[in-house]
């Protein structure tokens, strides 16, 4: 795979006179749904290597590479050859990258916001509250940007309707299993401190909190820049509902006092 990646992007670059830019979403889910399974992680991790290691061998030919995933790739050897890349999940100037910001909702979906307001007999800004608070308090960074899902917030202009979208997209298999062997309270994860290397981190069931902060379940609530640590909460009202639906569920059985 990896060689017939390469060939691909040497061709089209060679044959435009331009170099490529390539987009790789969700790199990590063949990694993420084997999680459990060790054998099946380590071919998917086998597999996939000589794929990513084309990012640097053909340097010359790419203009731009942007990889996105759940997991903080440094910790897989997927990419132990391409050390070109550079992780930019904490840094201040991508903040709003994976998000919509309040003034970006009033820029360019005002008809969806109207429209909205009108389906619940609401005002403009009454509406905006609602939105706020249901879909909005994702934060990434130390600097104090807050964005809305996108998923949610597009979802609600299309079907005119505050629904809870986050837990109708499916909870994954693998946040299941994880939280079953990990028996972990759920009413438990608001306003927790962390550091950085703690939500850097891969999954332990000793330690979910990098797995809840790393799908959404929790997001940044306060930054000490000096001491590079986090205060987490519950980003908004849909995922709070979401992780009581968890909670209260045979999902989920948290451990008993």
């Amino acid at each position: 795979m990896g060689e017939r990646f390469g060939w691909l992007i040497e061709k089209v670059s060679k044959a435009t006179d331009k170099r490529c830019v390539i987009l790789v979403d969700e790199y990590d889910k063949g990694i993420q749904e084997t999680i459990n399974d060790q054998e099946a992680l380590e071919k998917n991790q086998a597999l996939l290597r000589p794929f990513f290691s084309q990012l640097k061998a053909l340097d010359k030919y790419i203009e731009f590479a942007m990889v996105t995933g759940v997991a903080r790739f440094r910790h897989y050897t997927l990419f132990s050859g391409a050390n070109n890349l550079e992780d930019i999940s904490f840094l201040d100037d991508y903040a709003s990258i994976c998000g919509i910001t309040r003034d970006e909702l009033q820029r360019y979906f005002p008809q969806g916001v109207d429209e909205l307001a009108t389906a619940y007999s609401m005002t403009h800004e009454e509406i905006i509250g609602e939105l706020l608070q249901k879909y909005d308090g994702y934060r990434f960074t130390g600097a104090e940007v807050h964005v809305f899902n996108p998923f949610s917030l597009l979802n609600a202009f299309k079907s005119k309707e505050l629904a809870g979208y986050w837990l109708m997209s499916g909870t994954s298999k693998v946040f299941v299993d994880f939280l079953k062997r990990a028996s972990y309270d759920l009413s438990k994860i608001n306003m927790i401190w962390a550091s950085r290397e703690q939500l850097s981190s891969l999954y332990d069931t000793n330690d979910p909190i990098p797995l809840l902060y790393q799908t959404g379940y929790l997001t940044i609530a306060e930054y000490k820049r000096l001491e590079r640590v986090y205060l987490l909460k519950i980003p908004n009202g849909e995922v709070r509902g979401a992780l009581l639906e968890l909670n209260s569920s045979s999902i989920i059985r948290p451990n008993q006092p």
